[in-house]
């Protein structure tokens, strides 16, 4: 959990909480999750599954943001220019919007650089722990 909680320190309030919430449930399940993938747990192999967890989340968080707004934007645009969200007005590939759109593709641009794309379009927390462990032989 320490690697995590470093990755995640200097994210704004909202997020750390959500992605340390994940892993900390993560964790809690992890025997189970080792025990259906029939993997001994060992307990670096845990701190690294727990570490792609949290990236695993992080990715899942940005992109569905992102995801939800622009297509919403995309269904609206064709009767409105934008939506509002609290205060601010929100519109396909300008301010708030392009920001997202550039920090959602940053992201990814660094996970393929690391060889972790392919681990956050897993579908299982299984899948990510059998993909973990084949990545350290």
């Amino acid at each position: 959990m320490n690697a995590v909680s470093a990755m995640i320190e200097e994210l704004p309030y909202s997020l750390r909480e959500q992605i340390g919430g994940y892993v900390t449930a993560v964790a809690e399940a992890a025997p189970e999750i080792f025990r259906e993938a029939g993997i001994a747990m060992d307990p670096n192999l845990r701190n690294e599954f727990l570490m792609a967890a949290g990236v695993r989340r992080l990715w899942g968080v940005v992109s569905g943001r992102y995801w939800l707004l622009d297509h919403s934007l995309q269904i609206v645009q064709k009767s409105a220019e934008g939506i509002s969200v609290g205060s601010e007005r929100l519109q396909r590939n300008k301010g708030s919007m392009r920001e997202l759109a550039g920090l959602s593709n940053a992201l990814e641009t660094e996970l393929r650089r690391l060889g972790l794309f392919e681990l956050v379009q897993l579908r299982s927390l299984k899948e990510v722990l059998q993909l973990v462990r084949e990545q350290r032989s």
